[in-house]
């Protein structure tokens, strides 16, 4: 066997991926294989050592850049019946038994034209099968990183970890989500599960727990047909909803110094009790599940404006607009009025076409500030 192969070529074809001016140099060292990749879409040292089910593959990239990708199904496969193609989903090819344990770093990773950042992941064995020591992305506007378990006894992959961004709308923005979030930072904790490898991902059999928070920000008008990551929620339409029942107050985006709550994941549904956007204009409460498979929504929304100290804005939310607003314009020294103290809506219907009922609103009385001379008058909005 030759100590030394160098292989050059003008093109290379992998997994639907064209590599152009590839050269290849294999260096044998000690019956382990020392192979640097150099391309125009990748540059990358591997070492393939002699008994690399144990001991593993190690990468090290400068960079990779995939711009498309292709799974290794056969034609005949991609061309079966929806049973056949159900059967090769949930079909995995993987097992802890012929898996190795893989060190892989890339210091510039590009996906599908999508900015990944730098990825280090680190995968090795363990009594229970294999252990993913380190999963890590650091971008330009997030750090992600996760640990877990792909267990050999019951096939089934464990995954914890967190997220933190400066920047959860660039974040999204480049993974292709447009999300609408503007100016907020958030972190998240998560905690995940699914049965087989954890190259079988499956929306249908995840369970699992994530935290989140999102800093001060708004909401830009965006349909949610463009916003996948709030169609769990389907927030743009709600907060086109709210800008129709209260009208100029919302008019240039949904303001909001706090996003938090929890989603309980299982069976392909996500569930929350407690998920609260804190706002300018006021506070909206989230109770309900979206079924992640069939893309359906069932929400109970709550809305309470914040209606005091400013006047302005008070007149949004009167209970009956007709009556207060003639009664401010013959008297700026009323003293009390009556207000929404609640608004409660039904959100069912789809991702694409989310149905929205109002079931109940609430008013009350609140005193107003002594008039002043500064006081705004009614001609001031």
């Amino acid at each position: 066997m030759p100590e030394r192969l160098f292989i050059q070529t003008p093109s290379l074809q992998l997994a639907g991926q064209q590599f152009d001016r590839v050269d290849i140099t294999a260096k044998q060292n000690n019956l382990n294989w020392d192979i640097k990749v150099d391309a125009t879409q990748l540059k990358a040292q591997v070492a393939l050592y002699e008994n690399w089910l144990e001991q593993g593959i190690k990468i090290e990239a400068d960079y990779i850049n995939l711009s498309t990708w292709q799974s290794a199904a056969t034609p005949a496969q991609e061309a079966g019946t929806q049973e056949q193609a159900s059967a090769t989903e949930t079909a995995s090819d993987f097992n802890t038994a012929s898996f190795p344990p893989v060190y892989f770093h890339c210091k510039e990773c590009i996906v599908l034209n999508r900015p990944l950042g730098e990825i280090t992941l680190n995968v090795d064995r363990s009594e229970a099968g294999m252990r993913i020591q380190q999963l890590q992305v650091n971008s330009e506007h997030g750090l992600l990183e996760a640990r877990g378990q792909w267990h050999s006894d019951n096939d089934h992959t464990q995954l914890s970890g967190t997220l933190d961004s400066n920047n959860i709308g660039g974040l999204l923005a480049d993974l292709g989500i447009e999300s609408g979030i503007k100016d907020s930072g958030a972190d998240m904790k998560f905690t995940l599960g699914w049965p087989q490898s954890p190259l079988d991902f499956d929306l249908a059999t995840l369970d699992g727990g994530i935290q989140w928070r999102l800093s001060d920000g708004y909401l830009s008008e965006l349909s949610d047909q463009g916003s996948r990551i709030f169609t769990l929620f389907s927030l743009n339409s709600l907060v086109r909803k709210l800008s129709l029942d209260f009208r100029d107050v919302f008019a240039k985006g949904f303001f909001y110094d706090d996003m938090r709550g929890t989603l309980s994941v299982n069976q392909g549904k996500a569930a929350t009790s407690d998920t609260i956007i804190d706002g300018g204009a006021g506070e909206i409460e989230i109770k309900g599940y979206t079924d992640l498979l069939a893309q359906e929504l069932n929400y109970n929304v709550g809305f309470t404006p914040n209606v005091t100290g400013n006047l302005p804005v008070l007149v949004y939310f009167l209970a009956t607009p007709t009556t207060a607003l003639a009664a401010l314009a013959l008297d700026q020294m009323l003293t009390s009025a009556k207000v929404i103290s609640n608004v409660n809506y039904k959100v069912t219907g789809t991702w694409d076409k989310p149905k929205f009922e109002e079931v109940g609103r609430d008013s009350k009385d609140i005193k107003l500030p002594t008039p002043t001379d500064e006081t705004p008058k009614l001609e001031d909005f």
